[in-house]
């Protein structure tokens, strides 16, 4: 298991978070020679950040995707499989896509941007039930 306190990791910095599409700064850590992995990726992160909101991109209007579907559909060509790994893209990468078309699975809009959000997805004709997306309407699979 790797620590955080390990001497052998580099330092990760973060790309700043704009409302431009940016290049993520490489996440990958140099790790000790005798540290293996599950899982197999077959892609770079700077690929997977470029996948991701070229899927983002594709999500037609009226339509969702959760974080996780999201995953999903990227699982088999890039060996990753994270919700929570999308939702960092989106944070950090994310403004220059329609983000608002990407809510969590049970249809509630991205936090802190719940109004915007919202009236994005009103616009466009997005099924909600309440201050959610109606799910079952509006999710849409590549």
């Amino acid at each position: 298991m790797v620590s955080e306190d390990d001497p052998t990791l580099t330092t990760i910095r973060r790309a700043p978070v704009t409302s431009l599409r940016t290049r993520p700064i490489l996440l990958a850590a140099a790790c000790r020679a005798d540290f293996t992995s599950h899982i197999v990726a077959t892609v770079t992160p700077e690929e997977y950040v470029e996948e991701v909101l070229r899927l983002i991109e594709a999500i037609p209007e009226g339509k969702v995707m959760s974080y996780g579907a999201v995953a999903d559909a990227l699982a088999d060509r890039s060996g990753r499989n994270s919700a929570r790994q999308v939702g960092n893209i989106m944070a950090r990468h994310g403004g220059a896509v329609p983000w608002h078309r990407v809510v969590n699975s049970a249809g509630r809009m991205p936090p802190g941007h719940e109004q915007e959000a919202r009236q994005l997805l009103l616009s466009e004709g997005v099924p909600l039930k309440g201050d959610r997306v109606d799910m079952a309407k509006a999710s849409w699979t590549p």
